[in-house]
Order: structure tokens, then C-alpha cells, then sequence
């Protein structure tokens, strides 16, 4: 089953990497044959050339578009139909890393909450010294 997933998805890379590859050499080969056309005639007209490479695009997005379809790349998997329906029951260890992912978050937003209610205390209140000047030299006054 895994094999199966694994080949299905490196076939759809594949495919898109090559209809973006061709995809993009046929634009090139077009708008370099449009430049070629005008430079001769003086006006645009078809040429077969042109169609091919125009034809060549056209196909390319059409296969681009079919590989990157989501439906093929979650076609047959029944995990994901389950959580589409909503019968996904996550297993123990799931459960117990998002309740040690959801422990630190509270933990870090406690302390951010106490560092906040600190900082913002008024001065001399519980706990807060008040604030006193600092004899701080500046570039301005006398060196000893």
C-alpha cells in the first residue's frame, strides 16, 4: 500500500516537472517563431511551427493542472477519509505531545502575563523597589 502511495506521488512529481519543463521550452519556441514571423514578413500569420509549439503549451498545462490535482494525490487513502469524516482518533503519543505542546504554551503565556503586570506596576507598589536615578557619566561631562 505504501509502495503504491510512493509510486503514485513520484509519478505526479514527475509529470509536473516535465509538463513545466516542455511547458516552458514550447512558450520559448513560440515566442521565438513569432519574433522570426514579424521579422520576415513584416506581419504576423501561422505557421505550422507555431501551432506545434502553441499545441505543445496547451498540453503541458492541461498535464501540469492533472498532476497537481488534489483528488489525485488523496485518491484511495482511508486515513484520509477518516478525517474528512471526522473518525479520526488520535493515538496516545499524539495526545500526549500536544498536551506537553499545550503545557509550555500556558507556562510561557503565564510568565509573559507576570512579566507584563511587573513591568507595568506602578513604582513602589508590592514587590517593586522605586525606581532611583542613576549616576550614569555622559560623553558630555569631564573623564577622572
Amino acid at each position: 500500500m505504501i509502495l503504491l502511495k510512493i509510486r503514485r506521488a513520484s509519478l505526479l512529481t514527475g509529470l509536473a516537472f516535465a509538463s513545466a519543463i516542455a511547458g516552458s521550452l514550447a512558450l520559448v519556441q513560440g515566442v521565438s517563431e513569432i519574433g522570426m514571423i514579424y521579422d520576415r514578413q513584416g506581419f504576423f500569420s501561422w505557421t505550422g511551427v507555431l501551432l506545434a509549439s502553441m499545441a505543445t503549451l496547451v498540453l503541458a498545462v492541461a498535464i501540469f493542472s492533472y498532476a497537481l490535482t488534489r483528488k489525485n494525490w488523496l485518491e484511495d487513502d482511508p486515513a484520509v477519509k477518516d478525517i474528512a469524516a471526522g473518525h479520526h482518533r488520535p493515538s496516545p503519543l499524539e495526545e500526549a505531545l500536544t498536551l506537553l505542546v499545550m503545557e509550555f504554551i500556558k507556562d510561557h503565556e503565564a510568565k509573559r502575563m507576570a512579566a507584563t503586570e511587573k513591568r507595568h506596576a506602578p513604582e513602589g507598589a508590592e514587590g517593586n523597589p522605586p525606581l532611583r536615578k542613576q549616576n550614569i557619566p555622559s560623553f558630555n561631562s569631564p573623564m577622572n
